[in-house]
């Protein structure tokens, strides 16, 4: 049976989280988790200071600028601390983490915590295709009533 335990966190250096801020960011629906904190990270110059291991995660290598990285980092800046995972995590796995962090995060006093993440919207596909902006319009790809409901009809002979 999977447990927390079987989620290692490794601080490799001093995550100080006292009275922090903490903002996760997992690629989920349209990957927005990630790549805000990517974003986030990058651009207001976070340092790394460790990174999050298990056998439960999917056997994937991350590589930037020649190194390779663990797949589900930590990063701090000031307050801030970040949660950043460039791996899909299975729903089951998923809980199996949530809980770690949370015990991780009541080890060390966090105040705040941030989980930027998508929301599914069945329509999605549809409201792609069928709410163009203007300049677009001419060229829609699939007209506005792909997406309507059709009616089915049961013939009981």
């Amino acid at each position: 049976m999977n447990t927390s335990e079987d989620i290692t966190i490794i601080e490799t250096k001093k995550i100080y989280v006292n009275c922090s801020n903490i903002i996760e960011g997992v690629p989920d629906m349209g990957l927005v988790g990630a790549i805000a904190v990517s974003h986030i990270v990058l651009e207001q110059n976070f340092e790394e200071v460790g990174y999050i291991k298990s056998e439960l995660f999917p056997p994937v290598m991350v590589v930037h600028e020649r190194k390779v990285l663990s797949p589900v980092r930590i990063f701090q800046k000031e307050k801030f601390i970040v949660i950043l995972s460039e791996i899909p995590i299975d729903p089951k796995v998923g809980y199996i983490l949530a809980k770690r962090l949370t015990e991780w995060y009541k080890e060390k006093g966090a105040e705040l915590i941030i989980s930027i993440s998508g929301t599914p919207i069945q329509e999605r596909i549809c409201l792609l295709y069928t709410s163009p902006s203007p300049r677009d319009r001419p060229r829609s790809r699939m007209p506005s009533s792909a997406c309507k409901k059709k009616k089915t009809t049961h013939n009981n002979s």
